[in-house]
């Protein structure tokens, strides 16, 4: 209870534990969106990190998934973990990114352009291949349904890649906004609207329950140290 007041009042995030999330709200909503699904889903999981997220959604849904690919530049994470005899997991240890190399702060539990906010020291700079999210599904014959993004305040620059499988396929897509990364990258939650109605999409904020909440004030949707979940669902 006392996590969920602090979480509303602004005073903490929703990343309060493995799966960046306080009550498994990202994977309530999922199954409440592909509760009755007749194919399979290809997942796309960007900053897939040790691969906790993924191996929540392969015990909960791993019936729904067909393909499930894992994004993860961070040198010192692993995600050799996940083995599904029903799935097709494959790996991948580059950077989604409009450039070909990328300079990134890595630690050994996270990393991001943007992830010496507070100072901390453990942090070591590395340089990392990059590939457009455009040319990844290109490259390796992808047809994504599902892309879920975390990557502490990169979301927008990775989303901006994918413009023209977005467009194309129409996935679902999970993506993370916090204004203290956001501020940084210089983008705002309203940037992620604004790019997503040109490609015929609808945003709607993930609430604790796992429900789907339209977005009436986007200035105000999150709040201090808040960081939420939303979903890029396409309007056809």
């Amino acid at each position: 209870m006392l996590a969920r007041i602090l979480q509303l009042l602004g005073f903490s995030s929703k990343s309060t534990d493995d799966n960046g999330t306080i009550y498994g709200e990202e994977f309530i909503a999922f199954k409440k969106i592909f509760n009755n699904l007749s194919n399979q889903l290809t997942v796309i999981d960007i900053g897939a990190n040790n691969g906790s997220w993924s191996q929540t959604l392969l015990k909960q849904q791993g019936h729904l998934i067909k393909e499930l690919h894992l994004i993860e530049p961070n040198p010192f994470l692993r995600t050799e973990n996940l083995i599904s005899s029903k799935v097709d997991i494959k790996r991948y240890f580059f950077a989604i990114s409009s450039l070909p190399s990328l300079g990134i702060h890595f630690s050994e539990t996270a990393g991001s352009k943007y992830a010496l906010t507070n100072g901390q020291k453990n942090y070591k700079f590395i340089e990392v291949k990059g590939i457009p999210g455009d040319k990844f599904v290109q490259d390796y014959s992808i047809v994504p349904s599902f892309i879920k993004i975390d990557t502490d305040g990169m979301d927008f620059e990775i989303l901006k890649t994918f413009r023209n499988a977005l467009q194309k396929y129409q996935p679902i897509v999970l993506f993370e906004f916090s204004k203290r990364f956001a501020k940084k990258a210089k983008y705002s939650l309203g940037d992620n609207i604004e790019f997503f109605e040109q490609l015929g999409y609808q945003i709607k904020v993930i609430d604790f329950r796992g429900e789907l909440k339209k977005i009436r004030f986007h200035r105000f949707e999150v709040i201090g140290q808040q960081t939420k979940n939303f979903l890029a669902v396409p309007k056809s």
